[in-house]
C-alpha cells in the first residue's frame, strides 16, 4: 500500500522521455496527474493496509494459514539450531555453485542477444542460409548449451533447499520413523520456490531488455506453477501433521488437568513433570515449533471474543493449534471460535510470536 504512490522522480523520467522523443507529449501530464492523485490517496491506503492484510489472512485456505504460521518457527530453528561445520561449508559451496551457474547463464543469454544479428548475417553470407533459419539455428544452439546450466541450477536449488530443511528438521535415524517428513517436505519446496525467485527475477530483469521476448517470462511462470503443485501438496500433508500434534497436545493438557495440576504447564505424562509431556510431543511430532499452552482466566480480555476478532495470527504471527475446554478439545479451531473462561489455548510459532500472543491473551485492560 505504501508503494502505490509515484513521486516527483516520475516527472524527470517523463520529461527525459519527452526530450528524447521516446514518448509522446501526453505522458508528462499523465505522470503529474497520477502523482497528485496517489499523493492524496496514500494515507488512506496505508491506513487500510492492516485491515486488508487481515482480510487476506482470513481468506487464505487452511493449509496455507497453518504453513505461514509455522514457517517462521522453522526459520528460527535454522538460525538458532546448533550447526555442524560441514553443514555450513556445504551450504556455502552450494550458494557459490548457484551464483556461478546464474552468472554463466546470464552471460550466455546476453551474448546470444547481442551477437544474434551479426552471427545470422555471417551465416547467411558464408553458408547461404536464410536469415530466419540462421536466427532459429543460433537460438536453438544457445538453448542446447544453456540446458546443462538450467539443470545445474535446478539440482543445486534442490540440494540447497534439502540441506537447509534438514538443518531445521533433522532426518530420523536409520530404522526409525521419519515423523518430520511432512513439515520438511513443505520447507524444501518453499526454499526451492524462494531460490527460483531470487535467481529468476534478476535474470529476467537483466536479459528482458535485450531479448525482448515473452518466452522467458512465460517459461518462468510455468516453472513457478510446476513448483506450486508440490507446494500445495506439502501444505495439505502438513495440515494432517498439525492435527496429529494438536490432538496430542490436547490430550496432554486434559490429562494434566485431571491430575489436578496446572493446565498452563501442559503436562500429561504419568510420573513425569509437565514439561516432559510437551518435550515428548515435540520429539514425536517435530515441526510445530514450541507448542505453548496459555490458560484464560476470568480477567482475560480474550473471553467472549472470537479468534477473528482477536486477530491473533495477524497481530502476533502465532497460530492456535488447539483449544482444551474441560474434557474436550477443539483441534485447529476456525476463526469463528469464541474463547471462554477456563480454556487452555495451545499456541505455535516462533518464540517472539508466542510471547506476543501470550501478552495479548493475558494482559489486563
Amino acid at each position: 500500500m505504501a508503494l502505490a504512490q509515484i513521486g516527483e522522480f516520475s516527472f524527470i523520467i517523463a520529461g527525459l522521455g519527452l526530450s528524447l522523443q521516446a514518448t509522446g507529449e501526453f505522458l508528462y501530464p499523465i505522470a503529474v496527474a497520477v502523482s497528485a492523485v496517489t499523493t492524496l490517496t496514500t494515507p488512506w491506503l496505508i491506513r487500510a493496509s492492516d485491515p486488508f492484510a487481515n482480510f487476506v489472512d482470513r481468506k487464505l485456505p487452511r493449509p496455507l494459514q497453518t504453513f505461514v504460521s509455522l514457517y517462521a518457527s522453522w526459520l528460527e530453528q535454522i538460525r538458532s539450531g546448533p550447526q555442524r561445520a560441514t553443514t555450513g561449508i556445504r551450504i556455502r559451496q552450494l550458494v557459490w555453485l548457484l551464483l556461478l551457474d546464474f552468472a554463466l547463464l546470464t552471460a550466455m543469454a546476453i551474448g546470444t542477444a547481442v551477437s544474434l544479428e551479426p552471427m545470422a548475417t555471417l551465416a547467411e553470407v558464408r553458408l547461404g542460409l536464410d536469415t530466419e533459419i540462421a536466427r532459429g539455428a543460433i537460438v536453438a544452439l544457445a538453448l542446447a548449451l544453456a540446458l546443462p546450466l538450467f539443470a545445474g541450477i535446478a539440482r543445486v536449488a534442490q540440494r540447497l533447499g534439502l540441506t537447509l530443511a534438514e538443518a531445521a528438521l533433522p532426518l530420523a535415524l536409520r530404522g526409525q520413523v521419519d515423523t518430520a517428513a511432512a513439515p520438511r517436505r513443505s520447507l524444501v519446496v518453499t526454499l526451492q520456490l524462494a531460490i527460483v525467485l531470487v535467481i529468476g527475477l534478476p535474470f529476467l530483469a537483466v536479459t528482458q531488455p535485450l531479448l525482448g521476448s515473452a518466452y522467458a517470462p512465460a517459461l518462468f511462470a510455468l516453472l513457478l506453477a510446476a513448483l506450486a503443485v508440490p507446494f500445495w501438496r506439502g501444505a495439505a500433508h502438513l495440515e494432517g501433521h498439525v492435527r496429529a500434534g494438536a490432538q496430542a497436545i490436547v490430550e496432554a493438557i486434559v490429562a494434566q488437568a485431571h491430575k489436578g495440576g496446572d493446565p498452563r504447564s501442559a503436562g500429561g505424562c504419568a510420573g513425569a513433570p509437565p514439561a516432559d509431556a510437551l518435550r515428548l510431543i515435540r520429539e514425536l511430532l517435530p515441526g510445530l515449533g514450541e507448542p505453548t499452552p496459555v490458560a484464560l482466566d476470568e480477567g482475560s480480555p480474550a473471553i467472549g471474543r472470537s479468534l477473528a476478532e482477536l486477530n491473533l495470527r495477524g497481530i502476533t504471527g502465532a497460530t492456535v493449534l488447539a483449544i482444551a475446554r474441560g474434557a474436550e478439545g477443539i483441534l485447529v479451531p476456525t476463526a469463528q471460535e469464541v474463547l471462554r473462561a477456563g480454556d487452555v489455548v495451545a499456541l505455535a510459532g516462533s518464540q517472539d510470536a508466542i510471547a506476543a500472543a501470550r501478552d495479548l491473551l493475558t494482559q489486563r485492560p
